[in-house]
């Protein structure tokens, strides 16, 4: 294992850091992360103390075992996890409240909603970006996964004062993790991944990003997701409360692991999986999450990021090559090619909507245009990495994902 470099750091974060290790060496982990006490500090901040149908208590006590034992989390570290697992508390209880009090919500439809799925690194924050500006498409924004609670309304969705808020908590992200920018740009009024919100139920692997969890991880590989996606679901009904369009573009590469989930959730979906040359895509991958590890763990090992995502990653693109196989819902499903996408996404996208039946009208066309024109590669700095700096081969690669690259012709 090494250390991070974590140079970047304001002297206060580092003098944290510091007391906190010296506390650590004398067996004192602190902030404590523990379940119970993350449940009754979202109560009392709520006043709420109804978790629903939905909460999946064994997540919880996975990530929280994982984060206290596996994870080599720094006293920053400890305390963004304590945050956050309370913040993820706290948007359930709120959620659950809502519906309670207008049960309406939860009859609301959900139709031909469209999953961006696939390989990470492959063009899908790009793709979700161009169809957001489709006006028929409803997403979720980035400030609303962070700060959910009321549901935005149509008329204050540009201008609530929440924005603001995301986007200085997104400079104190910059300020911790300089390169994340150049690895994956992010503003408070750009779509959001589901991930995040699926989490509040503690049912969707975004706590790996921050920390290793191989506990809670190899847990909700296997696990039966049914509950998790109707979860998502609720969550739809609920942004959509206030502020609602004819359809969803949601964004989440992890989905590809439960495509039968979701058609047996949402029967009429539209699938769209993203691609790209796993050699190109997995040293990408491995940057990003060393990157995001790197400032809140004091132990990481590249060598391990790497190994570590090409295994999961391999298994979940092989679970969504054996789902297409056996589903027979190919005419709902739409393969998305990287080069494409950046090339010249647009007749790809004039293909996606005829075989889904939606209308791109000109104007939509225009927009899609423009943005690609206004967004060129490495607007934001350049992500240079290698797959040797990750402890991988290019045939290593090839051959976790042999069955993958020969059903897609790579």
């Amino acid at each position: 294992m090494a250390k991070p470099n974590n140079d970047s750091f304001p002297f206060a974060l580092k003098a944290l850091n510091s007391i906190g290790a010296g506390l650590s060496s004398l067996g004192l982990n602190l902030p404590a992360i523990d379940a119970e006490k993350a449940k009754a500090a979202a109560i009392k901040k709520t006043g709420l103390s109804d978790f629903g149908d939905y909460f999946n208590q064994e997540g919880l006590q996975r990530v929280v075992h994982a984060y206290n034992t596996e994870s080599h989390l720094s006293t920053l570290g400890r305390l963004t996890a304590k945050n956050m697992l309370e913040d993820n508390l706290v948007n359930l209880l709120r959620v659950e409240d809502t519906i309670k009090q207008r049960p309406e919500i939860a009859e609301a439809a959900i139709k031909k909603p469209i999953f961006i799925l696939g390989l990470p690194r492959t063009g899908s924050t790009i793709l979700q970006e161009l169809l957001s500006l489709d006006n028929n498409h409803r997403f979720v924004l980035s400030w609303e996964a962070s700060e959910p609670y009321p549901p935005a309304t149509q008329d204050t969705v540009k201008t609530d004062p929440r924005i603001a808020q995301v986007n200085k908590q997104l400079e104190m992200t910059e300020v911790l993790m300089p390169n994340l920018k150049a690895i994956h740009f992010s503003d408070a009024e750009l779509p959001q991944e589901c991930a995040i919100f699926m989490a509040w139920s503690f049912f969707f692997d975004h706590f790996s990003t921050m920390a290793e969890c191989p506990h809670y991880r190899d847990w909700y590989l296997k696990a039966d997701a049914v509950q998790g996606y109707e979860w998502h679901k609720r969550v739809l009904q609920y942004y959509q409360s206030n502020y609602a369009k004819p359809r969803w573009v949601l964004k989440a590469p992890q989905h590809i692991r439960f495509l039968e989930t979701i058609f047996q959730v949402y029967p009429d979906a539209c699938v769209i999986q993203t691609h790209r040359e796993p050699y190109k895509t997995m040293p990408s991958l491995a940057s990003l999450i060393y990157t995001t590890r790197s400032a809140l763990t004091t132990d990481i090992d590249p060598h391990h990021v790497g190994q570590t995502e090409l295994a999961v990653w391999s298994y979940l693109i092989q679970c969504g090559v054996d789902a297409r196989e056996n589903l027979n819902k190919e005419d709902q499903i739409f393969d998305f090619y990287f080069e494409d996408t950046i090339k010249d996404p647009l007749p790809s996208i004039e293909r996606l909507y005829e075989q889904f039946d939606l209308e791109l009208s000109a104007e939509t066309a225009k927009a899609m245009r423009e943005h690609m024109a206004n967004k060129p590669m490495g607007k934001h700095g350049k992500h240079s990495y290698s797959l040797e700096q990750f402890g991988m081969s290019r045939q290593m690669v090839d051959d976790a994902f042999v069955d993958y690259r020969k059903k897609f012709n790579m």
